[in-house]
């Protein structure tokens, strides 16, 4: 039967009204009834509007206004049958087939029509994502556009400083023949089709940016893990990403400013897209690990880590982001993670290509793994902070990197107490001592270190580590005494540390007594008020500590300057301009100490340079070459120039010219022997017989060589 007649019979056998029964129905509709079923009568309104204006218009007959307002309003009566057939026929477009290409180019972006993911089926969704992602696989060049974007910012500030009146600033002008050439303007004439290639090139980079941020969207908020998608992605990642790294021009923002204006890498529209695309599919829950992990290891994390050299911040901090949640989600990646990092350090400490760039973000990175290590810490771990972290001490761009370096160190002695010596040792080991500014992060550092060993979970035993923290105050006292202000101010404020006082308190007699001496020659001696001013205070804080003890030093100072100045005739009068305290108030233990461990060190080395010496002559010994094979090499052309040696004692520079050409190297050393004898005058008889032997002997066995030099 008809729909109609249908309905018609439901409502005389319900007895409701036409609306509940309408209302029911939506109220049991699914979401896909509901919604294909405004889009039909969307549809099937408009198919009825277009008929009924083709057939006016045929008919020539024309409706009301007052119809036109009803029909628009909804209130038009039921159409009759023959206006209704048309709208079971709807004409449905199908869309253009997706044609896959391997690669696409600059042309393919630009004149690319653009189709929304969201509206396409789960069966030709993957062919789009698929061509989108191909599509931004294609590269632009920036640099033409940025430059002319630049030159006309410029032009466009001086024109409007030059209409207001004010002069420009940082403009060079030069007069040349009478012309200014700061106010010339450079000018630059583009083609018709330069300018529309150009207006082609800002298309298809829209274009580009579009599809990256559909795509992203579509990643981070739908299901799309497929492998065949994954190849996709990374792909693209690739060709944007694993590029030739440009280079920033170094010039200073203002004059006089040591600082640099950052680089900005022009190409920053599309690779942050980039990033955040490659950020969201390594993030997502939805992705195979062991799929994944396949594709990211080997050449994918070793770029990776290569980019970190790029000159722009931003870069540097995705990056960054990146690495660590590689490494937090893919255990098999962390061991080359840690080998790449570390030949990066090494290429940056030995190499001459390896800029600064990227070292502040390794080691930020690494201190966030120092936390995850199991204690004790293993020997892998140790190698890594003596061969890499500590030469990076000794570097040159210290200071850009000398913060998170400190930070890793502490950690490790946080994890483990015993490296403590070797973080010190490696300090004392690489402190400059020509760079002023170096000293004081030095110095940060070492208190940092010590403050982490004295405050250790484990306890501390100032008997285990007297060594090497005695090694470490005798440097701050250096550092004290410094004449550059910045050093000293530093190693001064050391002293008011609470770690600094308790060790200080560990060995009292010796440290308090040094303490003193210093303070007083910073307060006679030192330039600088400052310091001195510095120096006033903390004596006032050592002396609130242990004010007897202080009193007792002062008092032995007091008494050791009268004995001096007592000592001292009246009519002596001392030649250097700056007063020293006695040394009678640095205790003989710490003088002794000192004096054993500078023999120690002088044995050393004596005993060193000694068996450096014994293996040279037993090298020599070894491969020196005999007279027979230097007789069997020479030509007869040699022997014809060679001169036949002089018995004369006048004539000694003839025999070492002939000793030189004819001889191996111990007749050379004995005839040498000969004539310095022969010539030296001497008055004991029996010396000058000894030497007119040793002679004889000699010219015998030259005459001897030289016949059988003719010979061969």
């Amino acid at each position: 039967f008809p729909a109609s007649i249908c309905t018609a019979y439901i409502y005389v056998m319900s007895g409701k009204s036409k609306q509940d029964v309408e209302k029911k129905r939506k109220k049991n509709q699914s979401f896909s009834e509901k919604l294909f079923g405004r889009f039909s009568k969307k549809k099937s309104n408009k198919d009825l509007d277009n008929v009924n204006d083709s057939k006016s218009k045929k008919n020539g007959s024309s409706s009301s206004k007052h119809d036109k307002k009803a029909h628009h309003n909804g209130n038009t009566s039921k159409p009759d049958k023959k206006h209704a057939k048309p709208t079971k026929f709807i004409d449905v477009t199908p869309a253009e087939p997706v044609t896959l290409k391997e690669s696409y180019s600059i042309e393919d972006v630009i004149h690319y029509r653009s189709q929304v993911i969201r509206s396409v089926n789960d069966e030709k969704r993957k062919k789009l994502v698929t061509e989108k992602l191909r599509l931004c696989s294609v590269q632009f060049d920036f640099t033409e556009i940025i430059d002319e974007q630049k030159s006309n910012n410029m032009n466009g500030k001086t024109g409007a400083a030059a209409q207001n009146g004010k002069p420009v600033k940082n403009a060079k002008k030069r007069n040349v023949d009478g012309v200014v050439l700061g106010e010339v303007k450079r000018s630059q004439s583009f083609s018709a089709a330069q300018l529309e290639r150009r207006q082609q090139l800002n298309i298809g980079i829209d274009k580009k940016r579009q599809m990256l941020v559909e795509i992203v969207e579509f990643v981070s908020t739908q299901k799309w893990w497929d492998e065949d998608i994954l190849k996709e992605l990374i792909a693209c990642v690739q060709c944007n990403l694993f590029r030739t790294l440009p280079h920033g021009n170094k010039r200073k923002s203002v004059k006089g400013d040591d600082e640099e204006e950052p680089f900005l890498d022009p190409q920053w529209l599309h690779l942050q897209l980039v990033y955040e695309l490659c950020l969201r599919f390594l993030i997502s829950n939805d992705i195979d690990k062991k799929v994944m992990q396949k594709y990211l290891h080997g050449s994918f994390v070793l770029n990776l880590i290569q980019l970190f050299q790029s000159e722009d911040l931003r870069e540097r901090d995705y990056l960054k982001t990146i690495l660590h949640r590689i490494y937090g989600r893919f255990m098999p990646l962390r061991q080359q993670i840690r080998d790449e990092i570390a030949n990066e350090c090494y290429r940056y400490v030995y190499g001459r290509t390896r800029g600064v760039y990227g070292i502040a973000e390794f080691l930020d990175i690494f201190s966030s793994i120092i936390n995850g290590f199991s204690i004790p810490v293993k020997d892998e771990h140790k190698l890594f902070l003596r061969n890499v972290l500590l030469p990076l001490h000794k570097c040159d761009k210290y200071e850009m990197y000398f913060q998170q370096l400190a930070d890793c160190c502490v950690l490790f002695v946080n994890k483990e107490q015993t490296m403590a010596t070797m973080v010190l040792s490696g300090l004392l080991k690489f402190w400059p001592r020509l760079t002023p500014t170096k000293q004081a992060f030095y110095l940060r550092e070492m208190l940092n270190v010590i403050g982490a060993l004295v405050e250790h979970e484990n306890g501390f035993s100032f008997p285990k580590y007297r060594q090497i923290i005695l090694l470490c105050l005798n440097q701050i006292f250096e550092c004290m005494e410094s004449p550059h202000f910045q050093v000293a101010d530093q190693a001064l404020t050391l002293w008011k540390d609470t770690v600094m006082l308790y060790l200080s308190k560990c060995q009292k007699e010796v440290i308090w007594r040094r303490l003193f001496v210093i303070f007083k020659n910073i307060q006679l001696n030192h330039w600088n008020s400052g310091i001195k001013q510095l120096t006033s205070e903390v004596v006032v804080y050592y002396e609130r500590i242990d004010g007897t003890y202080w009193k007792k030093l002062t008092e032995e100072y007091e008494n050791a300057v009268h004995d001096s100045a007592n000592t001292t005739t009246n009519g002596e009068a001392s030649s250097k301009s700056t007063t020293t305290s006695p040394h009678t108030l640095v205790p003989s233990q710490y003088e002794e100490e000192r004096a054993a461990r500078l023999a120690n060190r002088r044995q050393t080395r004596e005993h060193k340079w000694k068996l450096i010496h014994e293996s040279a002559d037993r090298n020599k010994a070894q491969f020196a070459p005999s007279d027979a094979t230097t007789d069997n090499q020479k030509s007869d052309d040699e022997v014809k120039e060679e001169k036949p040696p002089c018995t004369d004692n006048n004539n000694n520079d003839d025999d070492d010219d002939g000793n030189d050409n004819g001889n191996g190297n111990e007749n050379d050393n004995e005839q040498i022997d000969a004539t310095t004898t022969t010539t030296t005058p001497t008055n004991d008889n029996g010396n000058d017989k000894a030497n007119d032997e040793k002679s004889t002997n000699v010219n015998e066995n030259v005459n001897v060589n030289e016949n059988e030099n003719v010979n061969n």
